[in-house]
């Protein structure tokens, strides 16, 4: 699975910040990048949000909800809190593109974090998994771990709700396509079957 850098959209965060406190949800300058696809389960896309570094973190070792991502010269760059990782819908959420981005201090930030990412990409994905199994299928064996986490099943559902919303709008869409070319060519000949729909060359 390969990782990159995707924005996701922040009004789909803030709804899952209602539904879970434990969603970290950003009002900064710049959206928040986050990590991903880091997982892929239950038809859904997970992905986790960078976060700076805090004092506390010195102290700590990387473990299965927590990895540090360092700069060159050994320092911490950021953090991956995997435990708070959140699923996204196709259609909210967009690869980060560094050639587009104005800001240097800021492009530099993302492909230092890029970089780091590389160094422990298994790692993350492998955690990602087993944070998502003890918390969704082992929680009585795990409630500090639970405790600490989104409600991953909770996210999953309103996500899978909006990829259906989504889903019905592209279908709407796609529609009054038709509608439109078929109004605007009315000598063509319109399917009398669902085979003959078939057959139909796509619009899209």
């Amino acid at each position: 699975m390969n990782l990159r850098l995707y924005e996701v959209d922040n009004d789909y965060v803030g709804e899952l910040y209602r539904r879970d406190s434990k969603v970290e949800y950003h009002h900064g300058q710049h959206d928040r990048p986050y990590l991903g696809i880091v997982l892929d389960i239950n038809k859904t896309k997970y992905f986790v949000p960078f976060s700076s570094p805090k004092a506390k973190h010195e102290r700590m070792e990387d473990n299965y909800t927590f990895v540090k991502l360092m700069k060159r010269d050994n320092k911490i760059l950021s953090v991956l809190n995997i435990n708070n990782m959140i699923p996204v819908p196709k259609g909210k959420y967009r690869a980060i593109d560094f050639k587009t981005i104005k800001e240097q201090h800021y492009k530099y930030l993302l492909q230092d974090e890029y970089r780091a990412v590389r160094h422990k990409g298994t790692q993350i994905i492998r955690n990602a998994r087993v944070v998502h199994k003890f918390v969704c299928e082992e929680p009585e064996k795990h409630p500090r771990m639970v405790k600490l986490s989104c409600d991953f099943l909770k996210l999953e559902k309103y996500c899978q709700q909006v990829q259906q919303q989504e889903e019905a709008k592209r279908s709407a869409r796609v529609q009054e396509q038709l509608s439109n070319f078929v109004k605007e060519n009315p000598d063509i000949k319109q399917p009398e079957n669902k085979q003959e729909q078939k057959d139909q060359p796509s619009l899209n």
